[in-house]
């Protein structure tokens, strides 16, 4: 163009406005104009304040984005630098505006042309060209360009093709600078909804094959660039997707948007439309043959699901079928390096695989805090068992703000949620945030509201974030957690003595002078990944009744429900681990049996009673100063005393101080603060109350399973022994 007048006498409706013009946009049924046309420099800008782009604008007038570069003579012809005057030539605002791709081709350039193209994909030239195909310069090498075109026709982007084939280490396309991906071929939609269905290809050149043999197609850009709101444009066809071998994860995504997708899958040695073209195959009767064979993308998900769970059982199969997958746990944490007694990180590592369970209304996850002053190992036990997780199973959080795990996109079904540090946790009976955490840990679903402004209408609107569970919360803190948290998360407390110590000097030490950094077992972490896929699993504790029996006998406290839900999902996480050796129920529950209670119990047990407080450390603090003080003139007694009567540091002394002063077993009677504490003899320490043993239970089963006559009654659920029985684990009838 000379000059804006030159451009603006293609449209009607022109107006002099301002140092431009406004005028009727062509690419849309304008009534009034809404096109508004500027010179800044040596280029035009155009804009529709109707929703037209650019490209759509240019291309109802027939031009180009050179159309927009007004013609100055600067310098001698041909030359790209800046004149004097200061302006560009206008080889150079081409090329910086398109990004030089339509650069000259030279005689050595490497490349594609439409006739190469053409002779590669055994499809007429002029065939290609009337899809709009043309030669073109991309980079001084030949390249073929073609439109992408909406519903009406107008071109809404170009993409460049660079290679006849998938030559190693080339690119093969590129898009035009700016443009956004759409499905290919939206201009032959009219067509497509006449014939009533629809077949969605991979790439183009699948898609220039199908329109040549008469198929209704569409093609998508690429195997990974499925976009879910294109679905929108097939509403009312009966949508086929054609699968390459090893391409699931493109019918995995199509049908998230499309639940009704139909699936064809590539026969023999024919990857696609265009290699059978390429062959000389009939396409159209190859099409018709694969679409009378076609399976819904449900079907081609659970058949890609079996086969996924069976590789994934056979990296697992020597964790599996093991005798029992627990003591293997427990030596591969040996051997990663953790000393000293292994409950934490055995109860921190069923505390994860607890996100595997099926949860009814009023079960719960196990969720832990574990609980020490610093130093005392919490951080590595956590990271330990994410050793032993693949990476997919649980999101991490150092650090961050309240709502970051409410505005994180990282799914939260069947994972494991680790704040390293429980101070980034949302506190406080006024947070909605603390809220939206406790019924994700309660009642499995996160859901949090806030308030917004529309972007079209500008108004307020309420917007809902919703995330399903179940989620395990694992975190670690020196203190215990406010009381809303703490009645929902079994707490820890960390052993901190001289010989918990010293065995975890002795691992890190052994390290170092073997010098290696020993690997988690692959079976190990492939064994997770194979659980997760079962996710959720169903078990079953045929023996809760008795439990629920013994546990009515200790005292009554507000927890008691949540503590008998954590010991079931406890019982029930040790079941899945074994359940090779498990049998399944008439509604395919694995079902518990007493060993695995027991070895619940085993790990647990300190732990239960400490949530009274009266653990055994309390205990002997609380005697030791009895005994300090049992004399009428007996003097109160500092925490240095008491450490050096129990021979222990006064950093613990201190800890189990604190704990026996919040439940009044012990008073200071010291008010100042920072004076030394001076400790007399409170109330009365409850009993020590554990879980319920073995025998316990069997005794209250057997009197369970007594009618009121006392004559014994076939019950519903029965215990079974131990029995090697393989039902529950991967055998060609489980598949």
């Amino acid at each position: 163009m000379k000059n804006i007048k030159e451009f603006v006498k293609q449209l009607d409706g022109v107006r002099k406005e301002g140092n431009g013009y406004t005028a009727r946009c062509p690419a849309h049924d304008d009534s009034s104009p809404s096109l508004s046309v500027r010179q800044v420099g040596q280029k035009l800008t155009i804009k529709c304040y109707g929703g037209c782009s650019e490209g759509q604008i240019l291309t109802a007038l027939g031009l180009s984005p050179y159309d927009l570069i007004l013609e100055q003579k600067t310098g001698a012809p041909g030359q790209g630098h800046k004149s004097r005057q200061g302006c560009y030539s206008v080889t150079r605002v081409k090329n910086d505006i398109e990004n030089s791709v339509t650069q000259p081709v030279t005689a050595s350039s490497t490349g594609v042309t439409v006739g190469q193209l053409a002779q590669a994909k055994k499809i007429p030239a002029e065939f290609l060209e009337r899809l709009g195909m043309e030669d073109c310069g991309y980079h001084h090498q030949p390249a073929v360009k073609f439109p992408y075109k909406d519903e009406s026709g107008l071109t809404t982007g170009i993409r460049y093709r660079l290679t006849t084939g998938k030559e190693k280490g080339k690119q093969r396309f590129a898009w035009r600078k700016g443009d956004s991906t759409s499905l290919y071929g939206l201009d032959r939609l009219q067509y497509i909804r006449e014939k009533g269905w629809v077949l969605l290809v991979d790439g183009e050149s699948n898609a220039w094959t199908a329109w040549y043999h008469g198929i209704p197609a569409l093609g998508i850009p690429g195997k990974s660039m499925w976009c879910d709101r294109w679905a929108k444009h097939l509403e009312g066809l009966k949508v086929y997707l054609y699968q390459k071998a090893n391409e699931e994860d493109l019918t995995l995504a199509v049908m998230k948007s499309i639940p009704e997708l139909m699936v064809i899958e590539s026969k023999g040695d024919i990857e696609d439309l265009s290699d059978a073209n390429i062959k000389c195959i009939n396409v159209g009767d190859y099409v018709e043959q694969l679409l009378r064979s076609a399976v819904t993308a449900e079907t081609k998900k659970a058949e890609m699901e079996q086969r996924e769970l069976k590789q994934s059982y056979e990296r697992a199969r020597t964790v599996i079928e093991s005798a029992d997958p627990i003591e293997l746990i427990k030596s591969s944490v040996r051997n990663l390096g953790y000393g000293g007694d292994l409950k934490p990180v055995m109860l921190t590592y069923l505390s994860a695989t607890s996100r595997l369970l099926e949860m009814r209304n009023g079960s719960m996850p196990v969720h832990l805090l574990l609980c020490g002053p610093s130093s005392s190992g919490k951080s590595y036990t956590v990271s330990i068992v994410k050793r032993l997780l693949p990476e997919d199973a649980y999101l991490v959080i150092d650090a961050g703000s309240p709502r970051v795990v409410i505005y994180d996109k990282t799914p939260l079904k069947h994972k494991v949620l680790i704040f390293s540090e429980a101070d980034s946790l949302p506190s406080g009976e006024d947070n909605p945030a603390a809220a939206a955490i406790h019924a994700l840990l309660q009642e499995h679903q996160l859901r949090y509201k806030v308030t917004a402004r529309d972007p079209k209408t500008q108004n307020f609107v309420i917007e809902s974030i919703d995330k399903p569970g179940p989620t395990v919360l694992v975190t670690t803190s020196i203190k215990p957690l406010d009381e809303q948290l703490s009645t929902r998360i079994f707490t820890l407390e960390m052993a901190f003595d001289e010989q918990q110590i010293g065995a975890a000097l002795e691992a890190q030490a052994k390290l170092e002078v073997e010098d290696f950094q020993p690997q988690p077992p692959e079976e190990l972490v492939a064994f997770q990944a194979y659980l997760q896929m079962l996710a959720p699993i169903k078990a079953s504790v045929p023996f809760a009744r008795g439990i629920s029996s013994c546990l009515r006998k200790r005292p009554i406290v507000p927890r008691l429900q949540r503590d008998f839900a954590r010991i079931i999902s406890l019982v029930k996480t040790v079941t899945i681990i074994r359940q090779h050796h498990r049998e399944k129920d008439y509604s395919g529950r694995i079902m518990a049996t007493l060993s695995d209670y027991a070895a619940v119990r085993e790990l647990v047990n300190d732990a239960y009673v400490e949530t009274t407080g009266a653990n055994d450390n309390v205990r002997r603090l609380v005697l030791k100063l009895r005994e300090l003080t049992d004399t009428p003139v007996a003097p109160p007694v500092s925490v240095t005393a008491l450490a050096t009567a129990l021979g222990v540091n006064k950093m613990a002394a201190s800890r189990w101080a604190r704990k026996a002063v919040r439940e009044n077993w012990i008073i200071n009677n010291e008010a100042r603060r920072g004076q030394p504490a001076k400790y007399t003899i409170g109330e009365t320490m409850p009993e020590k109350v554990g879980l319920p043993t073995v025998e316990e239970l069997q005794e209250a089963e057997l009197r369970l399973s007594r009618g009121s006559d006392g004559s014994p009654e076939e019950r519903t659920n029965k215990i079974e022994p131990d029995r090697q029985v393989k039902s529950a684990g991967y055998d060609d009838e489980y598949f």
